[in-house]
């Protein structure tokens, strides 16, 4: 199953990220940084993306394609 999850380097996202990469599944991960947590497994990618560009985020669902899920953890730091 391909997942997106929207915040992947946040709390929330990076438990997600590892809970689906640890059971086999492929995860693209968006969020303002990029981090190098998930490097190690072969089916993960991110992209650093402003979800509140709307063709930054139309850009990111062309280069994903066939996605199944999209988990949207992603929020703004006060």
């Amino acid at each position: 199953m391909r997942i997106l999850i929207t915040g992947h380097a946040g709390f929330l996202g990076s438990y997600l990220t590892s809970y689906f990469l640890n059971n086999k599944h492929s995860v693209i991960g968006c969020d303002l940084k990029k981090i190098n947590v998930f490097n190690g497994f072969r089916k993960f990618s991110q992209f650093k993306i402003n979800l509140k560009n709307l063709k930054e985020v139309y850009s990111l669902f062309k280069k994903s394609k066939n996605v199944d899920i999209v988990i949207h953890v992603a929020a703004k730091q006060p």
